[in-house]
């Protein structure tokens, strides 16, 4: 981490930055104030630091697994995105980033609690107002877009989520966090968005060794991280790292590739050619830009047949009905 990042990552998580967000869009402005608050965010550091490690050793009282998210006009996927990860035992905090139709309402029918987050480029400042939240609610949080659905073989053996995340907190006991390498879906030739969900309807992807499955996202223990200043890779507080599956240390969102692919994150980037249209008209999340045609003709990768995700998901409604049918 450069010294830039490093600066950001005491200052932008503070709870006075993601306040200025809300109410100004004046950049200037808001790397003035962060300058500013360097010796107040240093000093929050430290202390955080000091006592993340001193609790290190102890059995934290927080349970469970969360997984966040900021949406933008996602209604017609946030159903089914939620139900996926509250079959594997997760609560879903959804940040609605000024969608124009309903998330909010399917959000929280689908079992969700949604946050509404307002402006352009708030990613960064959901992931951190999420963090100051529930830091001490979840023993773990996944921060996770709409299109990603992790997967592992071992959810279909009957292990659960949370089991599979504390092995590797368990042997990397310095870990803050847990990077989740990418598996990008393509299109699988549809022109149209089809009927039916994600998970069914795009069942090809690309090779393991293609580049863009280097990237990852990141599992975190809350009370070892200081905040977010790009999605991909939280910052850590001192003494703590980020690892991959291997135990390798992450320095970047994009590593080499681990040999231990036991939990992967499902990305269905492009999904059909109208989809990733659409998504071209509703911007990034993290940074005034839009997407271009040239990623999906560049990501459209089909070359594996993979139902993995989609098993999980058929597994999580058998589970609901038959709990129903128990009632």
């Amino acid at each position: 981490m450069g010294i830039k990042e490093y600066l950001q990552s005491i200052t932008y998580p503070l709870p006075c930055m993601t306040h200025f967000r809300d109410h100004s869009t004046c950049e200037p402005l808001r790397k003035i104030l962060s300058v500013i608050l360097i010796p107040v965010g240093l000093i929050k550091f430290i202390i955080s630091s000091l006592f993340a490690n001193i609790q290190s050793n102890k059995i934290t009282v927080a349970h469970g697994v969360a997984v966040v998210a900021i949406m933008k006009n996602e209604e017609p996927y946030v159903e089914e995105w939620v139900r996926y990860y509250s079959g594997l035992g997760c609560a879903v905090i959804i940040y609605n980033n000024d969608s124009e139709g309903n998330l909010t309402e399917i959000g929280i029918k689908s079992g969700a609690i949604v946050h509404e987050m307002h402006g352009s480029k708030r990613q960064n400042d959901a992931y951190n107002d999420a963090l100051r939240r529930y830091r001490n609610t979840y023993k773990y949080m996944m921060f996770f877009d709409a299109d990603e659905f992790i997967a592992s073989k071992r959810f279909l053996e009957g292990e659960n989520l949370e089991y599979l995340i504390d092995k590797y907190f368990l042997k990397f006991h310095k870990a803050a966090g847990i990077g989740i390498n990418w598996l990008i879906f393509g299109s699988g030739g549809h022109k149209m968005k089809p009927e039916g969900n994600v998970t069914e309807n795009y069942k090809q992807c690309s090779e393991e060794n293609y580049e863009w499955n280097q990237i990852i996202k990141s599992i975190v223990d809350p009370r070892r991280i200081i905040g977010f200043v790009g999605p991909h890779l939280p910052c850590a507080l001192f003494g703590f790292g980020i690892y991959d599956l291997d135990g390798k240390r992450i320095l970047n969102p994009r590593i080499d590739f681990p040999e231990n692919k036991e939990l992967r994150l499902h990305h269905y980037f492009t999904k059909s050619k109208k989809e990733f249209e659409k998504r071209i008209s509703r911007g990034m999340a993290d940074r005034n830009a839009k997407r271009n045609m040239e990623e999906f003709y560049q990501r459209d990768r089909n070359e594996v047949y993979n139902d993995l995700a989609d098993r999980i998901y058929k597994m999580i409604i058998l589970n609901e009905t038959e709990s129903a049918k128990g009632r």
